[in-house]
């Protein structure tokens, strides 16, 4: 890793641990649009919405600005399918208390090009999801051509040295068996990649759920496993307080304690605030509103996704994850 690539993996934890002692929301995700070109098996969101109400670019340095998230992610839906992605990019990163932006694609509309347009607006993260290492990932996406394409392209963008390409994993029944495989993927193509745990509040189907003995004891071993690479490649982005919480995750049938509405939120296409993707039907008019009225009464313990893995931790668990980034 560069002396560049290293300073600015330090961004994230330091506005982090500034948000936790300022109380600011860490994490932000702006749903740009619910439109999608996968109909994934996992996933609620499917189809287009050519009348599907928008924010303009310019309206998201706006909430930037009053809230002052550590990070923002921007996902959907299909991010890529906004003609003027960038646009929302630059707005965000020209706000007064510019964040960490890191988007969340599936990858099909990816090419190079794109890349270092995105790069150039002021992106700091791809993410691209991957499920299966190999043609499986197609019929897990329902989508023809994916994993080829992904094939072809991360490799890629790889080049560029930049260290900002993570593949995103939701670890389910179906691809417990190849999460060493994916690994190895990665480490191949020069990316990282980062894990998070299924859930069954999107689509209700919970045969994805990890919840026998035998596959209880095969995901206790593969972490142990992914806890090793980690330490030897460091291909493996994760802390590895979060890769022992998706082990208990799956064990005990959730984890309590979710801060949605507090230390993170989310932002529908048309600029609605809500505290959790799970629970659309919650939405407010502003951030206050939500803090006062959704985290009392919150008592759902059934996902263990990214922006609640990384918000949820405490400070001190911060402090002591910086720690492990800085020996590994």
């Amino acid at each position: 890793m560069n002396a560049l690539s290293l300073s600015q993996s330090f961004i994230i934890p330091i506005k982090v641990i500034r948000n936790y002692l300022i109380k600011k929301p860490l994490i932000m995700i702006f749903e740009v649009t619910l439109s999608c070109n996968a109909r994934c098996k996992h996933c609620n969101i499917t189809g287009h919405y050519p009348d599907e109400k928008r924010m303009p670019p310019e309206d998201y340095g706006k909430y930037i600005s009053d809230l002052r998230p550590a990070v923002v992610e921007l996902s959907g839906g299909e991010p890529l399918l906004r003609d003027d992605l960038t646009e929302i990019i630059r707005s965000i990163k020209e706000s007064a208390f510019p964040p960490y932006i890191i988007l969340v694609s599936n990858g099909y509309l990816l090419n190079q090009q794109k890349y270092l347009e995105l790069k150039e607006a002021g992106l700091d993260i791809l993410s691209v999801s991957m499920d299966f290492p190999n043609e499986e990932h197609d019929k897990f996406r329902r989508v023809k051509g994916l994993y080829a394409h992904l094939a072809d392209i991360l490799p890629k963008l790889s080049l560029y040295r930049n260290n900002d390409i993570v593949v995103n994993c939701a670890i389910s029944w179906a691809n417990l068996p190849y999460l060493e495989d994916l690994v190895q993927r990665c480490i191949d193509w020069k990316v990282k990649v980062s894990f998070s745990a299924y859930s069954a509040l999107r689509t209700g189907d919970e045969k994805y759920l990890i919840s026998s003995e035998d596959d209880l004891q095969r995901l206790q071993e593969t972490i142990e496993k992914l806890i090793a690479l980690k330490r030897e490649s460091g291909v493996i982005a994760n802390p590895t307080s979060i890769l022992i919480n998706i082990y208990k995750f799956f064990r005990d049938g959730g984890i309590p304690d979710c801060s949605a509405g507090k230390r993170f939120l989310f932002v529908q296409p048309d600029g609605k605030l809500n505290p959790c993707a799970m629970f659309r039907k919650e939405v407010f008019s502003s951030w206050r509103e939500m803090l006062n009225d959704f985290p009392p009464r919150n008592i759902c313990e059934q996902c263990y996704v990214a922006c609640r893995a990384y918000t949820d931790r405490s400070l001190w668990t911060q402090f002591k994850d910086l720690n492990e980034f800085i020996k590994y």
